[in-house]
């Protein structure tokens, strides 16, 4: 009985801090942003306009949908987690631009240094292999 007690009391701090680390890395999202330029979610290519970006259907917040203002557009894409040593000050939505093609490619909300990344489409893919280096383009969004 002493041994199950010390183990509780050995491995029970350990399993709250895997409990507490897995809930702070659930990204909940919810912003909008006017996005200037089309843009391609995977295979599927959006027009410019009003979107908002928010958590859909899952716990762990990796599932977004992706939703133009008039409701014609509505995207969901599973997305990684991606972390940065700073914390984003605003919401914002980073593209990676191959010339004038657009790919979303990560999300991210103030004051989290955890975010959400899409994986490269082919196309993406396909671009880079053209020698083709790309720019990293950054809308500021804001938070609904």
């Amino acid at each position: 009985m002493k041994l199950l007690a010390s183990c509780f009391f050995l491995i029970g701090p350990l399993l709250l801090t895997t409990l507490s680390f897995a809930q702070s890395s659930n990204i909940a999202v919810n912003l909008s942003a006017n996005i200037p330029f089309s843009f391609t979610v995977e295979r599927t290519l959006l027009p410019p306009g009003h979107y908002t970006v928010r958590s859909f259907g899952t716990a762990d917040g990796k599932t977004l949908l992706i939703q133009s203002a008039d409701h014609r557009w509505i995207k969901s894409v599973r997305t990684h987690g991606v972390y940065s040593s700073a914390q984003p000050e605003l919401c914002k939505l980073r593209f990676l631009a191959y010339g004038d093609k657009h790919f979303l490619w990560e999300v991210w909300m103030p004051g989290r240094q955890a975010g959400n990344q899409l994986s490269k489409t082919a196309a993406a893919i396909e671009l880079e292999t053209e020698a083709h280096r790309p720019k990293a383009v950054e809308v500021v969004a804001d938070r609904r």
